[in-house]
């Protein structure tokens, strides 16, 4: 099993793997010491392809757009496991689905104007993790995301239980605010969820 983040970008101009990896690391910093966590990870970033998983040649101040054939791998620095990225282009079965989305999901309905300026780009970027994974890997995964989409003026969104389904579509700092924060969880298993990834990353550390 395994759960997704999905990028929208409203800016055309992709940021650079370097710009995606600064802005997530302050961001991931920020946001753990907000829940309480004195914890700094290191984060990391390869290309890869998709075939045979092996490492591939890339320029950090190249934007952070690739092919189908590829996919980036997001990991911390002395933690195993890590999130795979895909980036694709917008198809014509995907602006259908967020037709019927800004039509009857209360939150998408709220911003239709600016998901569907999001949706003409044409482009999109999915964050994935999968079961099992380290508790930081499940934050920073979703911080991630939230980078991604603020230097992109984008958004983010998920309908598979990465996080609550009411908060999406949502602008980084919405993601920001409530990512794993247990005082702003709407569903007490959620509140429950973070409160253990957050202390299994206080004790990971030793903070």
């Amino acid at each position: 099993m395994s759960t997704t983040l999905q990028v929208y970008p409203r800016s055309s101009k992709a940021p650079s793997f370097q710009e995606v990896l600064e802005l997530a690391s302050i961001r991931t910093h920020q946001q753990l010491l907000a829940r309480g966590v004195a914890v700094r990870p290191n984060l990391t970033v390869s290309l890869r392809s998709n075939e045979t998983h092996e490492v591939l040649p890339l320029d950090l101040s190249s934007p952070a757009k690739w092919g189908t054939s590829e996919y980036a791998w997001f990991a911390v620095d002395g933690v195993p496991g890590g999130t795979d990225v895909s980036c694709w282009l917008v198809e014509s079965d995907e602006l259908e689905y967020w037709e019927l989305l800004t039509s009857e999901h209360p939150p998408a309905i709220a911003v239709r104007n600016e998901v569907l300026a999001c949706l003409s780009s044409g482009v999109c970027w999915s964050f994935r993790r999968s079961a099992g994974q380290p508790a930081v890997i499940a934050f920073v995964y979703g911080i991630l995301a939230a980078a991604m989409a603020e230097l992109t003026d984008g958004f983010v969104f998920s309908d598979d239980s990465a996080w609550e389904y009411a908060r999406f579509p949502a602008k980084a700092h919405e993601v920001y605010d409530w990512y794993f924060n247990p005082e702003k969880a709407l569903d007490p298993k959620f509140a429950k969820w973070a409160n253990e990834c957050l202390a299994a990353i206080s004790n990971a550390a030793g903070a």
